[in-house]
Parts: structure tokens; sequence; C-alpha cells
């Protein structure tokens, strides 16, 4: 599978969390959700499904991109935003952290989501994160989402460009 690089627009200069950080997939089969169980897909928007379970799984894998092109806010900052969509090892936690760790498993930032359906498997979210949060341009991140155990539930790769 050959991911796709996103390119971004210009948005607000301070990290937002766009729109509210659950939205359950109950058209998800539970054999897409088992395909990608465990996984977080960045994708440029919300992943298009396909008509049969396999069909929908070639989709959201064609739809995956591992980098993520940046752009120079209003601030002169260098700025990230993405799409993602979370397939959970384990529901039941209404508070989840999105954590960006270096190469070196180093932690680097992080984005808290609160109100999280404890009945989610999978959830989505639009990101918008800036140099000034932590991450730099033309790095490599593993992205870990993270529930209040400290469990991790869903992670990544990610280059920030």
């Amino acid at each position: 599978m050959k991911a796709r690089t996103l390119s971004i627009g210009s948005l607000a200069s301070i990290v937002v969390v766009l729109g509210l950080a659950v939205l359950a997939h109950a058209s998800v089969s539970a054999k897409v959700i088992k395909a990608f169980k465990g996984q977080i897909l960045v994708s440029q928007g919300a992943l298009q499904g396909g008509d049969t379970d396999a069909a929908t799984i070639a989709a959201y894998k064609s739809q995956r991109v591992d980098k993520v092109r940046g752009t120079e806010n209003g601030d002169g900052v260098q700025e990230w935003t993405f799409h993602y969509t979370a397939f959970l090892k384990k529901k039941g936690s209404t508070d989840l952290t999105l954590r960006f760790y270096k190469a070196d498993d180093s932690y680097c930032a992080d984005q808290h989501l609160s109100g999280v359906d404890k009945t989610a498997t999978v959830i989505e979210m639009d990101l918008s994160i800036t140099e000034d949060d932590g991450p730099s341009k033309n790095k490599d991140y593993i992205l870990k989402l993270v529930d209040g155990d400290e469990t991790v539930v869903a992670s990544t790769k990610l280059r920030l460009e």
C-alpha cells in the first residue's frame, strides 16, 4: 500500500480540535473494525467506504496517508491539520489523549479528547497542531491514543512535513 501526502491549507494559529471527539460508526461492520483494530488512519477527510467489507477495507487503505504537509500560519509558525479515524483496541473511556512521540519514543505533544462515547469502537476527528505545541517540520512521529489507564488503544506513524 502506498500512502499519499496530505497538503494542508492555513488555519488558526493555535491548536484547535475541530468538532466534538467522537463520531461512532454504526455503518462500519465488525469485519472492517477488526481489520483496523488498534490503528489510527490519518486521511485528507472522513473515510469513504465501499459497497462490501472488502471494498471498504481497500478504500480505507487507499485513503490513508503517512505524511502531512503543513503550512506557515499568519504568525510565521508551521501548522499541520489532518483528519484521523481511530479503531480502538479497547472501549470504555470517556477521556482519551492523542500523544505525539519522537522516533526515540520521547514525548513531544498531546491533545486531550473529552466527552468520548464510552461504547464507541471507532472515533474520528479533525486536528490542528503547530510548532508552538512541540512538533517540528520534517520529523517522524508515533501517534498514540491513550485512555485514562495509560493504555494505548490505537497508534500510527506520521511524518510532519
